[in-house]
């Protein structure tokens, strides 16, 4: 494998909604690794092609990195590790294995392809609902707003057995984070709430079993409620943001 030899720094400001910088889609189309600078003076590789990429994820000398700051105010990173506190017990895309796989296979049954499969009229109505509130919305609306933001965050709200009016509550702390205009103090103080919300959801399953996955986590596992809680942050955080940012380019 050959490497290019320029250090990459890649723009902040994108330069077309649509479509990747100039810059990066030279390094995708060269299928080379780059060594990369971060905003932050962080070092790093940029991997651009499918190949080298599955390579770099199935090796296990390569392990997780999470010490880069986001774009946008110094420091926030740090607030939110520091709110997070005890519930990084859960962070499950910052760890390696083994802590990575016990994780994983505490929730990888609720996303089987035939548990996922049994919830498809349950998405369904879901959509459905988003698109009649698109139209009630009347023209012109906001595509990712009205119906590409909410429908992530209600499926997920679903799974866990969150109800849908309590949606904001695991919305806000992760606009905030990848927000770059969210700062320290208010990253602090959401993630001290949402903390505060998911314990007290956690507590009420314990009481109370449902057919939901925190019941599932609650009842059926040895996961402390640190882990729990963690592991229902990650799944908003990558499973809500992501899903609803690719809906709306789509």
């Amino acid at each position: 494998m050959t490497y290019a030899e320029t250090e990459l720094t890649l723009p902040d400001v994108r330069e077309d909604r649509f479509l990747p910088s100039a810059l990066l889609r030279e390094v995708a189309a060269s299928a080379r690794p780059h060594r990369l600078s971060f905003p932050d003076g962080h070092r790093g590789w940029l991997v651009s092609d499918y190949a080298t990429a599955r390579a770099v994820l199935a090796d296990r000398r390569f392990i997780i990195g999470v010490s880069r700051q986001p774009r946008g105010t110094p420091g926030k990173l740090d607030a939110f590790h520091a709110a997070l506190g005890p519930l990084a017990a859960g962070a499950i895309t910052s760890k390696d294995p083994p802590e990575h796989t016990r994780l994983r296979r505490a929730v990888g049954d609720r996303f089987s392809a035939v548990s996922v499969e049994g919830r498809a009229e349950s998405i369904e109505g879901i959509v459905r609902g988003q698109l009649a509130a698109l139209e009630s919305a009347g023209r012109p609306a906001d595509l990712l707003r009205v119906f590409a933001r909410p429908i992530p965050c209600r499926v997920i709200c679903d799974v866990l057995g969150v109800p849908q009016s309590d949606q904001d509550q695991f919305i806000g702390p992760t606009d905030l984070i990848l927000s770059p205009s969210g700062t320290p103090d208010d990253v602090t103080r959401a993630f001290a709430e949402f903390s505060e919300y998911v314990r007290g959801v956690v507590a009420a399953k314990r009481a109370h079993r449902g057919d939901d996955l925190l019941s599932d986590l609650v009842h059926g596992t040895n996961l402390s409620a640190d882990e729990i809680c963690g592991l229902a942050l990650e799944l908003v955080v990558t499973g809500h943001e992501t899903t609803a940012e690719h809906a709306a380019a789509v």
